[in-house]
C-alpha cells in the first residue's frame, strides 16, 4: 500500500522535514495523479524533488528528480511544519488498510 515516512526536524532556530520513505511517486501516488489533497487544504505534489512552497499551500515529496530523495526541506513556521504532518498523516490513512493504519508511525521527530 501506499505510503509516506518523514522525519520533523526542530531545532531553536529551523524546522525542516526529511523523507525517510516514500513506495509511490510521480503519476502512481495518488489517485489523483501526481497530486493528493489533504483536508487542511495542503496538496502534496509528487513532481520533481521534496520542497515547499507556503505561497501556494504545496509540499512537494519525491518525484522524477530521484538524486534529491534525500533532500532536507526547511519549513518557514512551526505551523507550517504541523500542516505538513497532518497531511503525510492524511495521505497515509487514505492509502493504507486497517491492519497497517493501527500500526502505522509515518512521523519521526528529531530535535
Amino acid at each position: 500500500m501506499k505510503h509516506i515516512k518523514i522525519a520533523a526536524i526542530i531545532t531553536p532556530t529551523t524546522f525542516a522535514v526529511q523523507i525517510l520513505d516514500q513506495t509511490h511517486r510521480g503519476d502512481d501516488f495518488s489517485d489523483e495523479c501526481v497530486v493528493f489533497k489533504a483536508s487542511n487544504g495542503l496538496e502534496l505534489s509528487s513532481c520533481d524533488e521534496p520542497d515547499f512552497d507556503s505561497t501556494y499551500n504545496v509540499f512537494f515529496v519525491r518525484g522524477l528528480n530521484a538524486g534529491q530523495d534525500s533532500k532536507f526541506v526547511v519549513v518557514d513556521k512551526v505551523e507550517n511544519l504541523k500542516k505538513i504532518c497532518d497531511a503525510v498523516r492524511e495521505y497515509n490513512s487514505t492509502f493504507l488498510d486497517a491492519a497497517e493504519r493501527a500500526d502505522n508511525t509515518c512521523i519521526e521527530v528529531i530535535g
